[in-house]
């Protein structure tokens, strides 16, 4: 290969690296998402049998899945979206959330 076409290719894989890593958040970040998006199904799978998320995220560890902290997975958003997708379709139960406490009419 020549020096050109070397340097095309080392272009055409970065730009594909920063598209999967995205272009804002930077390594840390695109590697969780891009971890996040790897594991998908057996994130849902696990969540929508109840799991803890934290027992979720350390299974995960165990395996060598992952290596980033549960603050770090639990924030992630597409990790949000989906406890939440599976809590309002009545998948999951809705859990360390307060219930908002309607206010109740007087009688009289």
């Amino acid at each position: 290969m020549r020096g050109s076409e070397m340097a095309a290719n080392e272009r055409k894989e970065k730009s594909l690296l920063q598209s999967i890593l995205g272009s804002e958040g930077g390594r840390r970040s695109g590697h969780v998402r891009l971890r996040v998006e790897q594991y998908r199904g057996d994130i849902l799978e696990a969540l929508a049998a109840d799991l803890p998320l934290k027992t979720v995220w350390e299974k995960m560890r165990e395996r060598g899945w992952i290596s980033f902290s549960y603050d770090t997975f639990r924030r992630d958003k597409e990790v949000q979206k989906m406890v939440e997708s599976l809590e309002e379709s009545g998948v999951r139960k809705v859990r360390g959330k307060k219930k908002k406490k309607g206010r109740k009419a007087k009688a009289g």
